[in-house]
């Protein structure tokens, strides 16, 4: 394989590189996660760096990160777009569960927070109807809270730590 060299402007090693993409959470995810797909049209070499299935839950964010222009081409999501769509289908043959979240706009905190809201649900080995019952609320509520359509209260946030066994905590910085 020739070697790319997409990393020529940046400090960066390929390895560091591959370690940030792995964590999505890690601050400086997107800004590798686009320029490494602004760069490459091949998706073998890509998924060598990104695992398909975080490529999947975080394409939203990635695909945001891509459209804003700048160095970025925006023409490059038309081009993943349809990878992804065959990646998560890929993935949900084999029984992954891939949430698909709208295409509207959505902050990188209430992105993050829908989908904690939905790996605590998960992991609790809850459903949408059980979690809106313990909250007062409706099943389609959750829904939207998982998917990042409502911006829930305080309340509410705390209302959820509390049925998962959780702290709530607000940090700036």
């Amino acid at each position: 394989m020739i070697k790319n060299n997409w990393l020529w402007d940046v400090k960066a090693t390929e390895e560091e590189v591959k370690k940030i993409l792995s964590d999505a959470k890690e601050p400086r995810f997107l800004f590798y996660a686009g320029l490494l797909l602004s760069r490459n049209h091949d998706p073998s070499y890509v998924f060598t760096f990104i695992d398909k299935e975080i490529f999947c839950w975080y394409w939203p964010l990635i695909r945001e990160r891509l459209d804003r222009g700048g160095w970025f081409s925006p023409y490059k999501s038309d081009y993943w777009q349809p990878i992804y769509e065959t990646t998560l289908n890929a993935l949900k043959k084999t029984g992954k569960d891939i949430p698909q979240f709208p295409a509207i706009a959505m902050t990188k905190d209430r992105f993050y927070l829908a989908l904690e809201i939905r790996k605590l649900r998960k992991y609790a080995k809850l459903n949408q109807k059980d979690l809106a019952r313990r909250l007062g609320v409706k099943q389609q509520y959750v829904s939207k809270l998982e998917t990042g359509r409502v911006n829930p209260s305080l309340e509410t946030l705390g209302k959820i730590a509390n049925i998962f066994g959780k702290r709530l905590q607000i940090r700036f910085g």
